[in-house]
C-alpha cells in the first residue's frame, strides 16, 4: 500500500523508480495543496473568530492542567475532578464560547 496516496502499488502502470518517483511528487504536491488550503481556512478562523477561540482555549487549558495536577495528586491517572470543579469547567467554558 503506498502511504501517500493509498493505492496497491500493484495498479500502477509501470514500476520502475521514475514512475514511482514521478507518483510520489504527485502525491506530495496533493498533499501540499491540502495543507495550504487548510492555513488558509485557519487564518480565516483566526481572523473571524480568534478571540473567542483564544478565550476558549484558556479555559480549557487550565482545566486540563488542573485535571492533570489532581491525578498526580492522587496517583491515579484516570482520575476525574469533582463535580463542582467539572460544572465550574462547563460553565466558563459556555460563557468563553459566548465572547
Amino acid at each position: 500500500m503506498d502511504e501517500c496516496c493509498g493505492t496497491d502499488k500493484k495498479e500502477n502502470s509501470c514500476n520502475d523508480d521514475y514512475c514511482e518517483m514521478t507518483g510520489q511528487m504527485v502525491c506530495l504536491g496533493d498533499k501540499a495543496w491540502s495543507c495550504l488550503m487548510m492555513d488558509k481556512m485557519k487564518a480565516a478562523w483566526e481572523k473571524e473568530r480568534g478571540t473567542t477561540m483564544n478565550k476558549v482555549a484558556d479555559v480549557v487549558v487550565k482545566h486540563n492542567m488542573a485535571i492533570w495536577a489532581h491525578r498526580m495528586q492522587v496517583q491515579d491517572m484516570k482520575a476525574s475532578l469533582p463535580k463542582e470543579a467539572v460544572d465550574a469547567f462547563k460553565e466558563e467554558l459556555g460563557k468563553a464560547f459566548q465572547g
